[in-house]
């Protein structure tokens, strides 16, 4: 049982969740079947000297690809609950009862259940169908992905640093030098960011700052980004998305949303 209310203020993030991808959900079943090897799944061992929290970190430590973070447990439990409602319009009136409706960040209760694999073709359909937007959306500059274009346009913004993207030097001779310069990682993962928050419907500054770690999916983006070398380079990073970049994005596609609902 969760008795420290500061943890779980933290793993609810003080807001609203976005919503869970089916990236993560496979992730968390993962999870599942790793705490099930160690018979320790639904325990309620889980919920005593910070157990559960401590395995999850073990976890992710042994998982790094993983999407899942410290504060997965309650947008877990809550996507869990959904999945009671799911069952119930499916099956007309029953359900799974072991889905609890009830946020309390018990890892004993979010831990002694799975998502299903349908519902689990059924939400990717529905995010495959957001894909293409998405990537355009991610394509800020409009050039389909040029990097140098990217680092000219950060440069208007205002980014500091941006200089070093945009002079960067890269042996095209060398595939590692390419993948790891900044001149390509940095605008990547800046369309990552984009995409994802396109994606989950992200629009205002405090809705993406308490969803970093969600939106740079990319752990080797996040690491980077999370380092704080990182933000001595480039100090308004996520200003320049969350003030500049983002507002843009989303007033040029609502634009274009209502353009073609006008037509129909």
């Amino acid at each position: 049982m969760i008795t420290n209310l500061e943890d779980l203020h933290a793993a609810i993030g003080g807001g609203d969740d976005p919503p869970v991808t089916n990236k993560q959900r496979k992730d968390y079943n993962s999870y599942i079947q790793w705490l099930q090897k160690r018979g320790i799944a639904g325990k309620p061992e889980l919920d005593k000297n910070n157990l559960g929290k401590n395995l999850l970190a073990k976890y992710i430590k042994e998982n790094p690809s993983t999407s899942l973070t410290a504060n997965s447990i309650i947008p877990m439990q809550k996507e869990l609950a959904k999945v009671s409602q799911w069952q119930l319009d499916k099956n007309g009136g029953s359900t799974d009862d072991n889905h609890h409706s009830v946020i309390d960040g018990l890892h004993s209760k979010v831990t002694s259940n799975t998502f299903p694999d349908e519902y689990i073709k059924e939400n990717e359909k529905a995010e495959n169908t957001s894909d293409d937007e998405s990537t355009e959306f991610a394509d800020w500059t409009g050039t389909k992905g040029d990097t140098k274009a990217a680092a000219k346009d950060l440069m208007k913004r205002g980014l500091i640093g941006a200089d070093q993207i945009l002079n960067a030097t890269v042996d095209t001779n060398d595939a590692s030098s390419i993948k790891n310069s900044q001149a390509d990682w940095k605008p990547a993962a800046i369309q990552e960011i984009l995409a994802n928050a396109k994606k989950l419907n992200l629009r205002k500054p405090e809705e993406i700052n308490a969803n970093k770690d969600v939106l740079v999916s990319n752990p080797r983006f996040r690491d980077a980004i999370n380092n704080p070398a990182f933000n001595q380079i480039h100090k308004n990073f996520w200003d320049v998305i969350t003030n500049s970049i983002l507002p843009e994005q989303w007033d040029k596609f609502d634009k274009m949303a209502k353009t073609q609902t006008a037509k129909k």
